[in-house]
């Protein structure tokens, strides 16, 4: 369809009510043009006008602070299609059992959009909360990421987006814990490089809800380390993860609590992707479990083959390190030599860089 932001007021109209009157018409045409002519017709307050202020993205409305405007006259996206896939993907991925929390869909959805302003895509129903109840919770006859392109999650504007995040999180759809924790951590990784932050703006009942401010956009990070290789001496660089939990104890000649506490930071990142963080426990002592595959490599490979064969390789690693920290846990502190104990970290650099690849999915 032609940009709706060079359509008439009437001809936006026309649109929302073919949308209505016809069931082909997909409903993100309608809330397109919906969004359009209420843009025209309101202060322009809206999330792309704020430079570095904050918004509250509270359970019924977003508070926005217009200052230094960005843009006028459309609305600009600083969100993009790529960091909203990405956090997407996250949250189907660590919340894919009780994705809606204590709510059935048609509550949470109403949480973010007026269901009864929305038009069916079935003849037999008049708005989009009848879709929703007929065909998720009667039926359940629509794909599990319906919700994608119905509320059109990828292009609407930014605002909507983040109050999609904040009420995912809303202390009355789940309670905070340290899965939640974690995920928001990955979902401002992302939204950092578009420049935005989610941050804990006020309490209810001592559980936090979540506003967002605009900040200088993050410039990207490789997530590998390098290395160099001359004669019999090899340079690595150390993942900056590890490198920044160890580097006092290096400072001073600490070599002892240096591994130990460099085994502590590949412990709790399969923690952190796991939720469990013995790797006898995600792997398996033959290293042959891949229940935890697609959390720790973004997806599963089939037994037998060259990728599963890798896969194996990382559980026999970390399993490796499991059992020198369990030495070093049961031990005395002992001076370690620089040139093995460097080799001990280099193994948990390499353990944690193999298992964080797939942290931008």
């Amino acid at each position: 369809m032609d940009d709706l932001k060079q359509k008439s007021d009437q001809e936006l109209q026309d649109i929302m009510r073919a949308s209505i009157d016809n069931q082909y018409v997909p409903s993100s045409i309608y809330h397109k043009a919906k969004q359009e002519l209420e843009f025209r017709t309101s202060t322009p307050q809206r999330f792309d006008n704020i430079h570095s202020s904050n918004i509250s993205i509270g359970s019924s409305n977003i508070d926005q602070i217009t200052n230094n405007p960005i843009s006028a006259g459309h609305m600009q996206k600083n969100i993009s299609r790529i960091t909203r896939r990405s956090i997407l993907e996250l949250l189907y991925t660590y919340f894919s059992d009780g994705f809606y929390g204590r709510l059935d869909e048609v509550q949470f959805w109403e949480r973010i959009f007026e269901l009864d302003n929305l038009p069916s895509s079935d003849a037999r129903f008049d708005t989009m909360r009848g879709d929703i109840h007929q065909h998720r919770i009667n039926n359940d006859d629509w794909d599990d990421k319906w919700y994608i392109e119905k509320f059109d999650l990828l292009d609407i504007e930014d605002s909507v987006f983040l109050k999609f995040i904040a009420e995912f999180f809303h202390p009355e759809v789940r309670e905070p814990d340290w899965n939640t924790k974690r995920v928001l951590d990955k979902i401002n990784k992302n939204l950092s490089y578009d420049g935005i932050h989610l941050y804990e703006k006020k309490y209810v009942s001592g559980r936090p809800i979540l506003g967002a401010k605009k900040t200088d956009p993050k410039q990207s990070e490789s997530q590998f380390t390098f290395a160099t290789a001359t004669g019999d001496s090899i340079t690595i660089e150390i993942r900056k993860e590890v490198y920044d939990h160890i580097s006092n104890y290096l400072n001073n000649e600490d070599y002892f609590h240096a591994v130990e506490e460099a085994y502590k930071v590949v412990k709790e990142k399969l923690r952190e992707i796991s939720g469990k963080e013995k790797a006898s426990d995600i792997f398996n002592m033959n290293a042959e479990n891949n229940k935890h595959h697609e959390n720790i490599f973004g997806e599963t490979a089939e037994v037998g083959t060259p990728k599963s064969d890798f896969f194996r390789g990382v559980g026999y690693l970390n399993l490796a390190i499991q059992f020198l920290r369990n030495e070093k846990s049961h031990s005395l502190a002992t001076q370690i030599d620089k040139n093995l104990a460097i080799h001990y970290i280099s193994l948990a650099s390499l353990s944690y860089d193999l298992i964080s690849r797939s942290d931008k999915k």
